[in-house]
């Protein structure tokens, strides 16, 4: 090994101070190698048990209300009442589809956010077809929750609606049980 290539390594680089002192020992580096290679390994553990005393002192918990303003964990004013507005039309939009599903739906009050629930995370397919799209959903793991999904198929496509800013109108629909094969 070349004396030049333990010189010039980087303390700060990939290679540990003892390492590099052990290569200059090796190779029979000179003396105020060695002594430079000595004072690079103090430096290392005198910045290491700073660090470790840093982290010792470091609270585990602090509470939210400790955090500087700074701190990505607060939220703006403004983000927090766009997050808020979002929240409250969600909530608005589930309690009038609860509210539709209450002529076919008999348990609406104790289970009529738990349907809407479901019907949004039923699995389906997408059509297009001219102007409309066609929503296919598959039924869900009770028949009253299929029914309760098919009367608001119907409740919502009796409005017409059409996806906002195109001319396209949405079709809901509820996709048949298929046969089992058994006689």
């Amino acid at each position: 090994m070349c004396i030049c290539s333990v010189v010039s390594t980087n303390p700060d680089g990939p290679d540990q101070p003892e390492a590099t002192y052990g290569r200059a020992d090796l190779s029979n580096a000179s003396s105020a190698i060695c002594r430079r290679c000595l004072a690079g390994i103090e430096q290392a553990r005198e910045r290491h048990e700073r660090l470790c005393k840093r982290r010792r002192d470091t609270a585990r918990k602090i509470r939210l209300c400790e955090v500087s303003d700074g701190d990505p964990v607060k939220l703006t004013y403004e983000r927090k009442l766009l997050t808020d507005t979002i929240k409250m039309g969600a909530y608005d939009v589930e309690t009038q589809l609860v509210d539709m599903l209450g002529g076919a739906f008999r348990r609406n009050e104790s289970e009529g956010r738990a349907v809407v629930r479901d019907i949004f995370q039923a699995s389906g397919d997408l059509t297009l077809s001219r102007s409309q799209i066609h929503i296919h959903l598959d039924q869900l793991s009770a028949p009253r929750y299929t029914e309760a999904m098919m009367s608001l198929c119907n409740q919502i496509n009796a409005m017409d609606m059409a996806l906002p800013e195109t001319s396209f109108h949405l079709r809901f629909h509820v996709k048949p049980r298929p046969d089992s094969g058994q006689n």
